[in-house]
């Protein structure tokens, strides 16, 4: 029930890039694990989704717009949280 949710939509890394051989690199990063998080595939489908259209829609009326995105965990080394997969991947309870 989990996609594998990025945190960064890919045109948006192709789009800014300052060359072919830039954007190329950045097409690659944008699939390394440190920007991707597992997300409920609804969430990553639907909700996530629109939050990306909604970003890509006002800053080509606005122009370029900064946009800090990550996940949220529980704060405590006691809480508990859903782990998934054989490395024990840590699912978020939470985007921001």
């Amino acid at each position: 029930p989990y996609d594998r949710g990025h945190l960064i939509p890919r045109r948006d890394v192709v789009l800014t890039a300052s060359s072919r051989e830039s954007a190329v690199e950045a097409e690659r990063e944008v699939h390394y694990y440190s920007l991707v998080v597992p997300q409920p595939d609804k969430t990553n489908q639907l909700t996530w989704k629109a939050v990306e259209d909604l970003v890509t829609e006002a800053s080509q009326r606005l122009g370029p717009i900064h946009v800090l995105a990550g996940p949220v965990y529980p704060r405590g080394g006691n809480l508990p949280f859903l782990v998934i997969g054989p490395g024990k991947t840590p699912v978020p309870t939470g985007l921001f």
